[in-house]
């Protein structure tokens, strides 16, 4: 559950998971954390900044190391990485009985992940970089922007067209040259 954790609050593929070293969080200069990825996908190694409890589910997940030699952050049967299938039935498991138009798939955290961060506000760049992306178009595909988000964008840029106006309307009444107005 924990490992399912990670993927949710990092947009792992599930093959970059079961393949994250023990050793996987590297510190910056600045004291934040961060999850290596190991070569994914993208052939492409990429680092993915860490909150406090993501950070600790890892920290959580190295301790439970059978012994300080494991090379995988979440080990299997003689020393493997755990299977794709346990993976995907612990989280049937904890989903129970949620009734969801698709079915649940490890890969559809990645897909939450990108949606969340997008209704969050975060760029479709800042994103497309975390989850590895080297095409906007792919990671447009995993990100739904809500209705909601829609809605509070919409309300937010007419808000600030309406503050503009004002101010050249406001600019208005001191100038009477047509020209000049609109160089402001």
């Amino acid at each position: 559950s924990l490992g399912l954790y990670v993927m949710r609050r990092t947009g792992l593929r599930i093959g970059e998971l079961r393949r994250l070293e023990r050793d996987c969080v590297r510190v910056d200069h600045s004291g934040g954390h961060f999850l290596k990825v190991p070569l994914g996908k993208m052939n492409n190694e990429r680092l993915v900044p860490l909150d406090a409890t993501t950070l600790s589910a890892i920290t959580e997940l190295q301790s439970q190391a059978r012994d300080q030699a494991s090379q995988w952050l979440i080990e299997g049967a003689r020393a493997r990485p755990v299977s794709i299938a346990t993976f995907q039935s612990n989280l049937v498991r904890v989903a129970g009985d949620m009734s969801l138009a698709e079915p649940l798939t490890t890969h559809r955290l990645r897909h939450s992940f990108a949606t969340s961060l997008m209704n969050g506000g975060m760029s479709l760049v800042g994103i497309m970089k975390l989850l590895g992306h080297r095409d906007q178009r792919m990671t447009m595909r995993y990100a739904q922007i809500a209705d909601e988000t829609v809605g509070r964008e919409y309300f937010e840029a007419l808000s600030r067209v309406s503050e503009r106006y004002a101010s050249i309307g406001a600019a208005a009444t001191l100038v009477h040259d047509p020209l000049e107005l609109l160089q402001n």
